[in-house]
């Protein structure tokens, strides 16, 4: 059996979205077609070309399910959660522990920041 192609997966996890913001709420519906399904997209994309083909299609999307205010205030604070998982993690962090590399910390944050930029679309 032939994978699916890369476009149907994104459209599901759209429309998942959707149903997820009418049972559970905005929020909800944020973190997941955001902080994880968009967040992993982009991940896999530094690695693999043909995500990177898919993603502009991806993030027009994402801006046409939600307002522009909704989508600003849920970067805002997406950024602050991950400043602050960061500061409590580091204060329990063991030594082997992925918080206590600054790449890693500093990766996340600018995958996030490079993120939010393209689907708000500033500068452009």
């Amino acid at each position: 059996m032939l994978p699916r192609p890369f476009h149907t997966i994104w459209r599901e996890q759209c429309k998942a979205a959707k149903t997820l913001q009418d049972r559970y709420g905005l929020e909800r519906a944020l973190d997941y077609l955001i902080g994880e399904k968009l967040m992993n997209f982009v991940e896999a994309a530094e690695e693999r070309p043909e995500f990177v083909q898919e993603l502009p299609a991806f993030v027009a999307e994402v801006r046409t399910l939600f307002a522009p205010e909704e989508l600003r205030s849920y970067f805002d604070r997406l950024e602050y959660r991950l400043i602050t998982e960061r500061a409590a993690c580091e204060e329990q962090a063991s030594e082997s522990d992925a918080w206590n590399d600054p790449t890693y910390v500093q990766d996340k944050l600018q995958r996030l920041t490079w993120v939010s930029a393209m689907v708000l679309r500033l500068g452009a």
